[in-house]
């Protein structure tokens, strides 16, 4: 259960994680 538990925590992560490089991205883009 923790097992799982802890994948799901890492899935959000990833997911927020890509969120904030596409958002990044989308910045840099707009500056340049």
């Amino acid at each position: 259960i923790e097992v799982k538990a802890m994948g799901k925590v890492n899935d959000v992560k990833a997911r927020a994680g890509s969120k904030v490089d596409d958002l990044t991205t989308m910045a840099f883009e707009r500056i340049s």
